[in-house]
């Protein structure tokens, strides 16, 4: 075979459904010069066995398989260093490509001598779902060749969505002489994988064409509370690199906007992770930089602007005992204002406390079944997430609280 000149990485878990139509537009690409390299990670379906035959029809298809289950960065990073030819694409199986793509994307980059070429999508939806969910790759016209780090700032300026990885066509060269490969996030690596490609590229072009089509199903959408918190980690990530990349941009208007802008939407997940989940975080970090960061990040409150209006502090000073259900940093305004008003606490109550500490602000913190005996003498202030209190309210009055009060806290 000819020099390769591009090298398709496709991680495959338990695809069985979309493998077939995404191998068909790879292996019927008109440019023929590329190896489509395919890593198994422990499929427990037909995966393994449909990559198997597309692989003895052609030999272009490489099979990897993972020893168990290491997740999509690790399978990557394995097509990174297996790759030969000269620009990388990453396909996830239940997506598919147009049949041009590979050629169009080559011949561009090759013309720009690009690092970097981003690329337009489609978005093929399955069953009822949130179209708002899935935000749009780039919508501004960049004409240009750009330095990474410059249009790395256009993009957060224009709030551009920019993260997705599959949506850049790589020089391999890139990637390998800077080290870039993927950190170990189940969800969210292309969030923290793609800004650190942008601060080491010297030439990023974008394609506007639509070759990449994306699918969107159910079994690809975050639902779990594992899969939510990996995504967490993941914006996390992205948060303390782009910061550790731009930390001597002092005077960027853009990178202060963005970092507000994460900030914001990084910390109520944050403060909402019980101690071991954010130890168990700070350990999967790799550097004292970012353990740092994130320290700093889990120490800081939020003003939720939590209001006690003159009619509801006489309420409460009318009961005998104060409960605050809830042990999030909302509870922080919430101590800080009956404080103001010499109002004291029996102490905070949550529904289960499993790996939560036992004490917060020098107040214990109980599960709400030990608190029954205040049922009829005590009033209980809500200062949990507003899209829990009808689940609370059934949990408080199963328990015998008849006076409760919620905030409207959203986190």
């Amino acid at each position: 075979m000819e020099d390769v000149k591009v090298s398709i990485i496709v991680p495959v878990y338990n695809a069985e459904k979309y493998l077939a139509e995404c191998l068909n537009s790879l292996v019927n690409q008109s440019l023929k010069e590329i190896e489509i390299i395919c890593i198994d990670d422990g499929s427990s379906d037909q995966s393994y066995e449909i990559v198997n035959r597309y692989s003895q029809m052609d030999t272009r298809v490489i099979l990897m398989k993972n020893p168990s289950n290491m997740g999509q960065p690790t399978s990557r990073n394995r097509g990174i260093e297996r790759a030969t030819g000269k620009y990388i694409q990453f396909v996830d199986a239940d997506d598919f490509i147009e049949i041009d793509a590979a050629r169009e994307l080559f011949e561009y980059a090759e013309e720009k001598h690009s690092d970097m070429c981003y690329m337009g999508m489609q978005v093929h939806f399955e069953g009822e779902l949130d179209v708002k969910a899935v935000p749009d790759t780039i919508l501004c016209t960049y004409p240009d060749i750009y330095d990474g780090r410059e249009l790395l700032g256009e993009f957060i300026k224009n709030k551009e969505f920019f993260y997705y990885t599959w949506s850049v066509f790589y020089r391999s060269e890139f990637l390998k002489k800077n080290n870039l490969f993927y950190r170990e996030l189940v969800c969210g690596q292309g969030g923290n994988f793609i800004p650190r490609c942008l601060c080491n590229a010297k030439k990023v072009v974008i394609n506007p064409s639509k070759l990449y089509h994306y699918r969107v199903h159910n079994e690809s959408i975050t639902h779990t509370q594992k899969a939510q918190k990996e995504l967490l980690m993941g914006k996390i990530m992205r948060y303390i690199d782009i910061l550790q990349y731009f930390a001597r941009d002092v005077h960027s208007k853009n990178l202060e906007s963005f970092l507000d802008e994460t900030y914001r939407k990084l910390i109520g997940g944050i403060q909402s992770l019980t101690y071991n989940e954010k130890i168990e975080l700070e350990n999967r970090m790799d550097s004292c930089f970012e353990k740092h960061i994130f320290r700093v990040l889990c120490k800081e409150g939020q003003n939720y602007n939590v209001h006690l209006s003159d009619e509801l502090v006489a309420k409460i000073k009318e009961k005998k005992h104060v409960i605050i259900y809830g042990a999030g940093y909302a509870t922080r305004d919430m101590v800080e204002q009956l404080n103001e008003h010499e109002i004291e606490i029996i102490g905070f109550a949550v529904t289960v406390r499993k790996g939560n500490k036992s004490c917060l602000f020098g107040h214990h913190i109980y599960e709400i079944h030990e608190l029954k005996e205040y049922a009829n003498t005590a009033i209980v202030l809500v200062s949990a997430n507003k899209k829990y209190n009808e689940e609370i309210g059934d949990i408080l009055e199963k328990q015998g609280f008849k006076e409760y009060q919620f905030l409207d806290i959203e986190i």
